[in-house]
């Protein structure tokens, strides 16, 4: 299939960026295109169908870190002295941020979450939302202001450290 030829190096590159240490990019990639693969009777009629992959191949990534972070350490275990955060701290970070999230108008919320934290190429985002590139930078800048407005400097230092 036509698509399939046209997305696999694309994807491939996009999974070499976000495959975390230890799991075998390529791996992550035909994983990602094997479920669109699985659903191509729904998928192949959908605009977004091409952000649909990119952003299973981002969920995957971030599943396989999780699990390999899970899996490297004990339920008890401090991890404050090597550097690496409470996972009490993540989670209200993540909480809080998606909370902020919903507060923006629908579109901002589609179009952040698509390039920042699914990684999603503009062009591909804009196909996904079925505006214009342009468009998608606007629901950026402003759902950005908006987080920033929202969440505060406090916010972006935590999620740098």
């Amino acid at each position: 299939m036509a698509f399939f030829r046209e997305i696999e190096g694309p994807i491939r590159k996009f999974a070499a960026r976000v495959a975390p240490a230890g799991t075998d990019p390529e791996d992550l990639a035909a994983e990602a295109l094997a479920r669109a693969y699985a659903r191509w009777h729904r998928l192949r009629l959908l605009p977004y169908r091409r952000a649909w992959v990119f952003r299973v191949a981002a969920n995957l990534a971030c599943d396989r870190a999780r699990h390999r972070a899970a899996a490297s350490r004990s339920p008890h275990e401090d991890r404050l002295g090597d550097g690496v955060r409470p996972a009490t701290d993540v989670i209200v970070e993540r909480e809080t941020l998606r909370r902020a999230l919903v507060s923006l108008p629908r579109r901002q919320r589609e179009a952040v979450v698509l390039r920042y934290m699914c990684a999603v190429p503009l062009k591909d985002a804009a196909e996904a939302m079925s505006v214009s590139a342009e468009t998608v930078k606007t629901h950026c800048e402003r759902g950005l202001a908006e987080l920033r407005r929202i969440l505060g400097p406090s916010f972006e230092e935590a999620c740098d450290a």
